[in-house]
């Protein structure tokens, strides 16, 4: 039986696991010598019955591929199968929130760390320094839940970018609230604006000028 599915590949179609395998064109086939039947994750070529479990075996940004293969499976699980040999059939139009990710990563390296665009907005808790921000975030917190334990800011800023773009993963998802999507945007807005996020503390966000 022809098997059929997904390959999430460098943009320039080198695999993510080794550099220097490939590159999958259409057309290709290709073949890794000494694989056996075991588990999944053994020596050979994986691939994805879905795009989205395909593309989790990569990173950002990335090129997409429908392969094929004759088979045998020679290990399996329930986001990847292993063969030995395969074809790669052609290009994939990327789906809209692979696009969307991409799109984002791709504006992170124009953020203004600590150089503000204008004012911070009026529904933040804001303060000039990050200490002060957090002493804050602690002292209205209480006995409530927050978001994180404290942080280096960058680690912040970071968990920001990877909130945001873990929302644009399901944009296309009806079950996933608005609200969630707005408070990921939210936090990102602060670090665009060229602010300090320290934490969220019921939803209200406590940012700061400066580290």
């Amino acid at each position: 039986m022809r098997l059929t599915g997904y390959k999430w590949t460098r943009p320039d179609g080198m695999s993510w696991h080794d550099a220097a395998f490939g590159p999958y064109v259409a057309g290709k086939t290709l073949t890794v010598p000494g694989a056996a039947a075991g588990d999944a994750c053994g020596v050979g070529l994986h691939f994805s019955e879905r795009i989205e479990d395909a593309v989790g075996y990569g990173r950002f940004p990335g090129a997409l591929w429908r392969v094929e293969s004759d088979g045998p499976v020679l290990g399996r699980d329930t986001t990847k199968m292993r063969v030995a040999s395969l074809l790669v059939v052609e290009a994939v139009e990327k789906p809209a929130w692979v696009v969307a990710v991409e799109d984002f990563i791709a504006t992170i390296p124009t953020v203004p760390w600590f150089t503000p665009t204008g004012p911070p907005d009026p529904a933040w808790r804001h303060y000039s320094a990050r200490a002060s921000a957090w002493d804050s975030a602690r002292d209205s917190a209480r006995d409530s839940v927050w978001d994180s334990a404290r942080a280096s800011a960058w680690d912040s800023a970071w968990a920001s970018a990877g909130l945001m773009a873990a929302m644009l993963c399901v944009c296309d998802r009806e079950d996933v609230p608005l609200a969630h999507r707005d408070h990921a945007a939210a936090r990102w807005r602060v670090w665009m604006m060229g602010y300090g996020l320290a934490c969220d503390v019921n939803g209200v966000l406590y940012t700061y000028d400066r580290p």
